[in-house]
């Protein structure tokens, strides 16, 4: 009896004093309200042209958005700037060695005062200003590892620091760290590591062979921010979201009660005809993880690679943790933001358009 009221008398002093109660957890199983079909008032924002050389895009790396809704495209070596009606401002530095120059620039970030980052080759950080004027480059002390194309892998803090994804190697396989980096580049502190255990690594020659097919059901891990500076950090075999600060501090964890789906045989030879590939035990269950202004996660599940459906599912939840919709849409976001998707789509001649979808009912969304 002594032992248990030791333990009710530590949580009520917690939560009495507003100590982070990082043993506090959330485990969710139903959404609080029920499933969501979006529905959408679709505008066409940018669209690719045959005809205008300028708007042939290579390749679209990445897409975001600043508070003013002037959507900014990396399209394979060039950044643009376009505003919210989709007319083209200018390009953000160009491709070299100089000055607010870029060799081959990988994933963008805005930050809280429309700053642009672009992440150059994963070893240097460049910052321009929402005007497009070069501000300064941060080189970094390690290198940023390239993500799956729609995942973040680096954000920049209000005071300049950074959280980003670097790689260490074991024999093991790769080990995946989200860490804390200082305005130098220089990394403080590692918040969360991942083991990556289906790339092979050998050590010949003091050097390192790295080797792994890459394929949709792969364990990953992904982060994403959540206002006044906190991150969350996912990984996606186990549902396990931790909410935390810049410290590395758990604010909060949450789980989502799931079955573990088998990988079927089918879905097996579907991907690899040799069965040289390395899967785990059971299907991933989400593949990326977006916040919105409001401080919600939406959590992007993991379809079965046998399913056509361009359906996609959708987990959110609040800051506290807990699940608030399942949704359904019909379009995979890129970014969520002020009642908005933004997305990127081929139309039926095959070109490329940038849309803003207006989410019906936005704002009665409950929190």
């Amino acid at each position: 009896m002594k032992f248990v009221f030791s333990v009710f008398f530590i949580v009520f002093c917690c939560l009495l004093v507003g100590f982070p109660a990082s043993s506090l957890q959330v485990v969710n199983d139903k959404p609080k309200y029920g499933e969501l079909t979006l529905e959408f008032e679709e505008e066409t924002v940018i669209r690719e042209s045959n005809d205008n050389e300028f708007y042939t895009f290579r390749y679209i790396w990445d897409l975001v958005v600043d508070s003013h809704g002037s959507i900014y495209l990396l399209d394979h070596d060039r950044v643009l700037k376009f505003d919210k009606s989709g007319r083209f401002l200018r390009t953000i530095g160009r491709k070299g060695q100089g000055p607010g120059e870029y060799m081959k620039p990988l994933k963008l970030f805005i930050d809280g005062q429309d700053n642009l980052y672009i992440s150059d080759q994963g070893i240097s950080l460049l910052k321009f200003d929402r005007k497009g004027n070069f501000k300064e480059i941060i080189k970094l002390k390690f290198s940023i590892p390239f993500m799956p194309i729609e995942a973040r892998n680096f954000y920049v803090s209000k005071d300049g620091r950074i959280v980003s994804f670097t790689r260490d190697y074991s024999e093991e396989g790769i080990i995946r760290k989200l860490v804390l980096v200082s305005q130098k580049g220089e990394i403080i502190k590692v918040l969360a590591s991942f083991l990556e255990k289906h790339i092979k690594v050998g050590f010949k020659g003091g050097g390192v062979v790295v080797g792994g097919v890459t394929h949709p059901y792969l364990p990953s891990c992904y982060f994403c921010s959540l206002g006044d500076d906190k991150i969350c950090f996912g990984e996606n075999m186990s549902y396990k979201i931790t909410i935390m600060d810049l410290e590395g501090n758990e604010l909060g964890v949450f789980y989502k009660n799931e079955e573990k789906e088998p990988i079927s045989s089918r879905e097996k030879k579907y991907i690899s005809q040799d069965g040289q590939v390395y899967f785990p035990p059971y299907r991933p269950f989400f593949k990326n993880i977006l916040s919105d202004e409001k401080n919600r996660l939406y959590i992007f599940r993991i379809k079965p690679i046998l399913i056509k459906s361009k359906r996609e599912e959708i987990d959110v939840f609040n800051a506290r943790g807990v699940y608030l919709y399942k949704l359904y849409s019909s379009y995979v976001p890129w970014v969520i933001k002020n009642g908005y998707v933004y997305t990127l789509v081929r139309n039926k001649d095959g070109l490329r358009e940038v849309k803003r979808l207006k989410i019906k009912g936005y704002e009665d969304f409950k929190n």
